[in-house]
């Protein structure tokens, strides 16, 4: 299969893009570096991508530019993969841990029978229900009743990378927020455990460091009917 690694890096983290090659290069994984769209740094056009409107409308507060360089970097990587015509890519952001079986990964995903799309590799920040839906190579392969929060480590077929790049040319949540939506991106988030990714947290945020998600202004009537919303969807709809 033709797959490839991306590794996002915000060009200023230094410290970052070098704990993260060296763990790469220890499990003699090669990867391409991606650099990130500097939430500091956006261009109109860029900063135009983040639709204002909708976010007032249907989420409890407008992104920082630095969740909105967050997004359109992993929109490069997408497209990374449509332009490259791969059948898959594994996506990982700097500020992450890899364990030792990571290494392991790609032999497991050719031997998948399941159909999928869009795989988490790493550890979330909150756990969710999962559900085994295929055990291979000592990995369970699984679906969730949500899907977890976090982008440090996922992998992104070739289908999943054209849905979400035509449904999401403007957006209005945090990337990781709007994987959570999947009748609207539309793919299927499943899972790969145990989990062979975490978060550094030894860095500080970079997007928190551009501008403070506290600060901003929050609309509680919005985040509770979105809230509804999202149980419709995905409770009494089965989605």
């Amino acid at each position: 299969m033709n797959y490839k690694t991306f590794l996002i890096n915000l060009d200023r983290s230094r410290q970052r893009l070098s704990d993260a090659k060296a763990q790469l290069d220890a499990l003699n994984i090669p990867f391409e570096r991606v650099s990130a769209a500097d939430g500091s740094k956006l261009t109109e056009s860029e900063r135009a991508c983040f639709d204002k409107s909708t976010a007032q409308q249907r989420y409890h507060y407008d992104l920082t530019w630095g969740e909105v360089g967050c997004y359109l970097s992993h929109i490069r990587c997408w497209q990374k993969i449509v332009d490259e015509k791969l059948d898959y890519a594994v996506i990982l952001e700097d500020d992450l841990h890899l364990n030792e079986d990571f290494v392991k990964i790609h032999g497991v995903l050719e031997q998948l029978e399941y159909p999928w799309s869009f795989i988490k590799l790493g550890n979330p920040f909150k756990s969710r229900q999962e559900t085994p839906v295929e055990k291979q190579g000592g990995f369970s392969l699984v679906s969730y009743d949500k899907a977890p929060s976090g982008t440090c480590a996922q992998v992104v077929s070739y289908e999943a990378a054209k849905r979400l790049l035509a449904s999401r040319s403007n957006f209005f949540r945090p990337v990781d927020v709007d994987l959570q939506w999947q009748w609207e991106v539309p793919i299927k988030v499943l899972g790969l455990t145990p989990y062979v990714a975490g978060h550094n947290l030894s860095f500080a945020s970079e997007i928190q460091q551009i501008e403070q998600r506290k600060d901003k202004q929050k609309r509680r009537w919005v985040r509770l009917r979105e809230q509804l919303r999202f149980y419709y969807h995905s409770k009494l709809r089965g989605e």
